[in-house]
């Protein structure tokens, strides 16, 4: 799969696909689907299944009766899901069943994949998203942990700036603001849909109305940049500055903090 999306499809096994042998998705999107047996998105359950992910390839927003399975690793846990060259834009929503398969391959510390290339430093195994939340308590995310090529769970920063207008005026929701996220080690790369240069200074805009979800960003970081120090800076002049607030929330291991507008760290 290239290009192109499913959606609003459903089936007992494998709601949008159901795959036998193999499945290579290098872009398009497979969201919205469902099923009553395995796979929201994505089933398969023969011996030795590859599962091949890269580019922008998204696959979210599927359910098993109603609860969260994009990509359902096989029964008989042989699935083989291999990635390299993913983007910034890239999720695949990963589920794993209870018993062995959960306890083998979907809890924090857990090898799932493997990337098929060399560790480089714009490398983004956490486009990969545990959607056993129910089971972890927190939003786990895919990560290098030691030089080999294995794929691991793991809990990573998360932060989120929001845009709260607080003027008496209706057609302020829609009134653009200007912020700057600091981030040194970010420096040179791209995250969700923020490009740092080389400072590692990223400038974004977000509006007070919610519609659209314009008035927030959220910006998922690699397991590596917990503790890593971030500032977030707006621009406003001195007429926004007497009208205006900014709040900062910081997730990290699913733990929701609230802070001003300033430094802090991951």
């Amino acid at each position: 799969m290239n290009s192109g999306s499913i959606t609003n499809c459903s089936s007992q096994n494998g709601g949008a696909a159901r795959v036998d042998t193999k499945m290579y998705m290098y872009g398009g999107t497979i969201s919205g689907n469902s099923a009553t047996t395995d796979g929201g998105g994505i089933s398969g359950s023969n011996d030795g299944l590859l599962l091949y992910f890269s580019g922008d390839a998204v696959v979210k927003d599927n359910t098993l009766n109603g609860n969260p399975c994009n990509v359902q690793l096989s029964k008989n846990n042989s699935t083989t899901i291999k990635a390299s060259g993913l983007s910034a834009d890239a999720y695949i929503g990963v589920y794993t069943a209870d018993g062995n398969l959960y306890n083998n391959r979907g809890g924090e510390g857990d090898a799932f994949g493997t990337w098929d290339a060399d560790w480089t430093d714009d490398a983004k195994p956490y486009c990969f998203v545990n959607d056993r939340v129910d089971l972890n308590g927190t939003e786990l995310r895919g990560a290098k942990i030691n030089d080999t090529k294995n794929i691991y769970w793991q809990a990573s920063p998360i932060l989120t700036v929001k845009k709260v207008v607080t003027s008496d005026w209706s057609a302020d929701q829609n009134v653009p603001f200007s912020f700057k996220l600091t981030l040194p080690k970010a420096a040179n790369k791209r995250y969700g849909n923020l490009s740092f240069n080389e400072s590692g200074e990223a400038p974004f805009t977000l509006k007070g109305n919610e519609d659209g979800n314009q008035n927030a960003i959220t910006l998922v970081f690699p397991s590596d940049f917990t503790g890593e120090s971030y500032t977030v800076s707006e621009i406003l002049d001195e007429e926004q500055q007497a009208d205006y607030t900014t709040a900062i929330q910081r997730k990290v291991f699913g733990v929701d903090t609230t802070v001003e507008t300033g430094s802090g760290t991951l």
